[in-house]
């Protein structure tokens, strides 16, 4: 979830903890706040991923 959006950050929902976090906006990054948006969580931290990278069903 995408809580609000900074200059060149975002804050969004840690995926399992829930607890807001901010991290470097993506690239080519156009989403609204209160949107859902696809992040990946790994050990080095979260990352959003920008739509045009989400693999799309044939």
């Amino acid at each position: 979830m995408l809580v609000s959006i900074e200059d060149n950050a975002i804050l969004v929902l840690d995926p399992e903890t829930y607890e807001t976090v901010a991290i470097k906006k993506p690239m080519s990054f156009n989403a609204e706040a209160g949107s859902e948006i696809p992040v990946l969580k790994t050990p080095y931290g979260i990352f959003a991923l920008a739509h045009s990278e989400i693999p799309q069903a044939k």
